[in-house]
């Protein structure tokens, strides 16, 4: 009799109970294991060799908060799902799920996108300068300054 423990990483986990073992199917092929810790091994281990991945690059989202003159590389994959991200330096780090959302495939397309964004903010800074100069200019009397001459003496 066939009763199901758990899916684990996709795949259907059983324990046979006339054969007293754990089992699962993996490309149409049967494994058996007397224990279901060395049966998650197997798992883990016929993933990891036949994991194609293929390392991409991705950038900083214009609306995300990852840092953004920064090339990265994603190379790999853990167990838990998260992302092996390496730097131009060949320093690997995780990429946490929280900060997926911040960043981007690298893009060609984007190229001129980045040159108007820069451009913009080129602008506003020039901007907030001359804004900051007119406020300068400003001759100011605070009515906390002047709240003195209207009190009673």
């Amino acid at each position: 009799m066939k009763s199901t423990i758990e899916t684990y990483r996709g795949i259907e986990i059983w324990f046979d109970t006339d054969l007293e073992s754990f089992q699962c199917d993996i490309d149409d092929e049967r494994s058996v294991k007397k224990a279901y810790k060395p049966l998650k091994k197997f798992i883990d281990d016929y993933l990891k060799e036949n994991n194609d991945f293929k390392p991409f690059s991705i950038e900083c989202a214009p609306n995300g908060y990852g840092v953004s003159d920064k090339f990265i590389r994603i190379v790999g994959i853990r167990k838990d799902g998260r992302f092996i991200m390496e730097d131009k330096d060949g320093n690997k780090d995780q990429l946490s799920e929280y900060d997926e959302k911040d960043y981007m495939l690298v893009n060609p397309d984007n190229k001129q996108l980045w040159l108007e964004l820069e451009k913009i903010k080129s602008e506003r800074e020039q901007l907030n300068q001359r804004e900051k100069e007119v406020k300068d200019k400003f001759k100011i009397v605070t009515v906390k300054d002047v709240k003195p001459n209207y009190l009673p003496k």
